[in-house]
């Protein structure tokens, strides 16, 4: 969300995104279950998209980054079984200006953020933000 937002809102002037996915579409297609077929995907995802009143393919962290004009931090840990680091490597790459990508050596989907020098590396670059 912070990354979309970011993309379209001029007041927000810098991100830190820890275990982003990079694509809504793509991140279902990897934790379906495995029995499912794809008419049954496709199908779902219609049915949701009909009750939530929005596209699946508008959900798109990695589309927005190519128009995110702030400086962007991005954090994955290298155990994240929930959403795979390439996710967050995907935006980092779509992103034209100041970016940094911290792969958490040993964090999960759930821990990333729980360890201290993380959090003195968020500090760090928040405080290099302009304004």
């Amino acid at each position: 969300v912070a990354l979309q937002a970011a993309a379209e809102d001029s007041r927000i002037r810098g991100v830190v995104a820890a275990s982003s996915f990079s694509d809504l579409r793509m991140v279902i297609a990897e934790r379906a279950p495995r029995l499912e077929s794809a008419a049954d995907l496709r199908a779902a995802i219609e049915i949701a998209e009909q009750k939530a009143g929005f596209k699946v393919d508008d959900i798109s962290p990695r589309t927005a980054a190519a128009h995110i004009d702030v400086p962007v931090m991005l954090l994955h840990g290298t155990l994240d079984s929930a959403i795979k680091p390439a996710h967050s490597g995907r935006i980092f790459q779509a992103l034209k200006g100041q970016k940094r990508f911290l792969l958490v050596d040993g964090a999960t989907h759930y821990d990333v953020l729980r360890y201290p020098v993380i959090w003195e590396k968020i500090t760090s670059f928040l405080d290099l933000l302009p304004g």
